[in-house]
């Protein structure tokens, strides 16, 4: 996975407004009860957990990422309440069906091993738990531009998916899919939201 400990500083000034209008279809998918356990999967410098702290002050937030220095970012957003670890995706800490959602964002392109992640989130999520996933997918011309220019000046492994990809796998592993939302950010940039139900 690509090593974004000197990136972490200037993320958020290059990414946030990307990431915050990325973040628009899964904040309209979710919607919260006190004592719900929410696990956000390479949570990044924390914007999506910031968002949700605000919105939910009263259920439990967890965020994991394999950076450090991201996570030292994430923990200026967020209260102690909240769980920052870091864990790589593929070899996740936490027990068997403990979080009612999980969230994975902008990140499935840079897993290693994505079927290996996926099935981490699902064995951590509950039974009738949802999984959403939000990532720019190779369903425009656009993205599979970006893809190009990605894997060749910038991430080599880097590897961006078709959402019916996505869709696939989650199917594999015993997940219902309720919704797939592929939107425009701007003119460049489309991104796609899906959410799946634990069986």
């Amino acid at each position: 996975m690509l090593d974004y400990t000197n990136r972490a500083a200037t993320y958020d000034k290059k990414w946030r407004t990307y990431c915050l209008a990325s973040f628009s279809r899964t904040l309209n998918f979710i919607h919260l009860e006190r004592d719900t356990e929410l696990l956000d999967i390479a949570c990044g410098t924390g914007i999506f957990l910031e968002i949700m702290e605000r919105k939910y002050p009263h259920i439990s937030l967890t965020g994991i990422d394999s950076n450090q220095a991201m996570l030292n970012e994430a923990a200026t957003k967020v209260s102690e309440k909240v769980n920052l670890k870091k864990e790589r995706a593929d070899q996740l800490s936490f027990d068997t069906e403990k979080f009612d959602w999980v969230i994975l964002s902008n990140c499935i392109g840079h897993f290693d091993n994505q079927e290996k992640c996926l099935n981490e989130a699902y064995r951590v999520l509950k039974k009738s738990g949802k999984i959403i996933i939000t990532d720019w997918t190779q369903d425009s011309i656009m993205m599979r531009l970006a893809n190009f220019y990605t894997k060749t000046f910038d991430y080599k492994a880097y590897n961006s998916l078709y959402s019916y990809e996505i869709e696939s796998m989650l199917k594999s592993l015993n997940i219902c899919i309720q919704s797939t939302d592929n939107f425009r950010i701007n003119w460049f940039w489309s991104a796609s939201t899906i959410m799946g139900v634990k069986l």
